[in-house]
């Protein structure tokens, strides 16, 4: 019986690749709806900056709307909120970040070995949903062909995020038949439930097929808003504002959005998203490079994320996230370690996911800082770099480091590159406070930084680096550009540079906080605008 189930649910997913009988860009909604503030969406009027004191570009970047698979994150915590799905991200593969970032369309495809995940996964899902497939269809004991229709439709609404098309309906009732009458009718609704979960409709954020610009629909509205308040589905209230309409204007989408950062599932998705863009470990890797015991490894990924935390959902401005106290660990024969006011960069989270013992530590550390803090310009080793000289038994880091450089090919990077790390000389290799280096002379974290943007010239350690970042344009446009590209699942463009510098300035001007410039984004015509060429 299980090779027929198989047999049918194949069958059935390979006549819906098609998508002919699928709803258009209105997501279930009348094409009127979907077009009928196109105009000034796709004219980019001036828009209100909500009293951050800078006025929207009056030309909106051409923004593709990329098909973008669900990360493994938002799967996990899609099935949980549809049916309470008991999988995480940790029980799939490894995924890799695309610049620092998980939820790039470019980087999220559909492998062979992700397509078997899926079936397995898929396949223990709907098994669990319908251990008490009357409560959980709402058809008691009595699985009617009626109840079943109306089970499917409220299904594939949430699962979907859109209203189905009576033809999709239909598909879905005329599998739950093959099944029921091949099997029984609990393993027609397991089917059914299992072919939701490995459709495109599901797996995709799809947003329409329209070959112009135009206004998404309050459903696609609705994901956009979810995934990235969330990393998860719509719940009823989304919705509900999805089908009356609320989502359409300004005041409604921030309406929503106040209610949803009041969701702890926010609280969650903001940990993920910063932890993951500031290249924080995981357990396993704190371990590792902190060299210190699972407790304490989950004690710091823990500090870190409350500093975030507290950061984003206490409304504090941008300056405190490289500027607040920090309390350290001594180092080994240090008696007692201060506060360093240089916020995330202090932590030992941040600073151990970027050192390896015995290696060039500030070298790793300035990549990271200038790729993660600064958002520099792609760096890469010229072909035939070879590795740095062997540190002598007395040299410290500057010195190995200034020697590295007397070489002109690899000066190239590293004039760049190494300052950025020197700053953190403070902290050791596994990040406690230290006051003389490994060959026991004095620590020496001043630096001259290359220009970067508005970032340059001395700094006498990681607390005058950390208020120069604070203070600068650079820093800010950096956090900008991530929230960009969270909001939209897309690298930026060349053509979204003078939307993220409006964010910039505004941010600037205002000294708000990322809330202030979250809202700026959910609130634009640019959040539900929708353009593919």
């Amino acid at each position: 019986m299980q090779k027929i189930l198989i047999a049918l649910l194949v069958a059935f997913l390979a006549a819906c690749t098609g998508g002919e009988e699928e709803p258009g860009p209105g997501g279930g909604e009348s094409s009127s709806s979907s077009s009928s503030s196109s105009s000034s969406s796709s004219t980019g009027d001036t828009t209100s900056s909500g009293g951050m004191g800078v006025t929207e570009p009056k030309t909106l970047p051409n923004l593709d709307s990329p098909l973008r698979r669900l990360t493994h994150n938002e799967f996990a915590n899609t099935t949980r909120d549809l049916i309470n799905g008991k999988f995480s991200a940790s029980d799939f593969s490894r995924e890799a970040p695309y610049r620092g970032l998980f939820d790039n369309a470019e980087n999220l495809i559909v492998s062979a070995g992700l397509a078997r995940q899926y079936m397995n996964m898929t396949e223990e899902l709907a098994e669990d949903a319908v251990a008490n497939v009357g409560s959980f269809t709402g058809c008691g004991g009595n699985l009617s062909d009626s109840c079943v229709q109306t089970f499917i439709n409220d299904f594939g609404l949430k699962a979907f995020r859109r209203p189905l098309a009576s033809a999709e309906t239909q598909r879905y009732f005329g599998l739950y038949q093959a099944v029921a009458d091949a099997q029984s009718s609990t393993s027609g609704v397991q089917a059914v439930v299992q072919a939701f979960l490995l459709s495109p409709k599901f797996i995709y954020l799809t947003e329409g097929d329209s070959a112009q610009s135009s206004t998404l629909s309050g459903y696609e509205i609705a994901s956009r808003l979810s995934y990235l308040v969330w990393d998860s589905m719509p719940d009823q209230a989304l919705f509900d504002a999805a089908a009356n309409g609320k989502l359409m204007t300004s005041e409604g989408r921030l309406d929503e959005l106040d209610r949803m950062l009041n969701d702890p599932k926010a609280i969650e998705a903001v940990r993920d998203l910063f932890m993951s863009w500031y290249g924080i470990e995981n357990i396993d890797g704190l371990i590792d490079h902190l060299q210190v015991d699972e407790a304490k490894a989950a004690q710091e990924l823990e500090k870190a994320g409350s500093f975030i935390e507290n950061w984003y959902f206490e409304n504090k401005p941008f300056e405190h996230l490289y500027t607040a106290a920090i309390p350290t660990d001594p180092a080994p024969g240090v008696s007692s370690s201060p506060d360093l006011n240089a916020g995330i960069l202090a932590t030992r989270a941040y600073v151990g996911s970027h050192s390896e013992v015995g290696t060039l530590v500030p070298v790793v550390r300035g990549y990271m800082t200038l790729k993660r803090v600064l958002c520099s310009p792609e760096i890469s080793a010229p072909p035939g770099v070879g590795n740095p000289p062997p540190r002598e038994a007395n040299q410290n880091n500057r010195e190995w480091l200034e020697i590295h450089r007397a070489d002109p090919v690899c000066a190239n990077c590293h004039d760049l590159i190494d300052p950025y790390g020197l700053v953190f000389e403070q902290l050791d290799d596994v990040g406690r406070y230290r006051v003389l280096d490994k060959v026991g002379d004095p620590v020496d974290a001043s630096a001259f930084l290359e220009p970067l943007g508005d970032v340059s010239g001395s700094v006498a350690d990681l607390e005058d680096f950390g208020s120069i970042v604070a203070n600068s344009n650079q820093g800010r446009e950096c956090l900008a550009e991530v929230m960009f590209r969270t909001a939209f699942g897309r690298d930026r463009g060349e053509e979204d540079q003078a939307y993220i510098d409006f964010l910039t300035e505004a941010w600037a001007a205002s000294g708000g906080s990322a809330q202030d410039v979250l809202k700026l984004i959910v609130g634009s015509d640019l959040f539900i605008s929708r353009i593919v060429r």
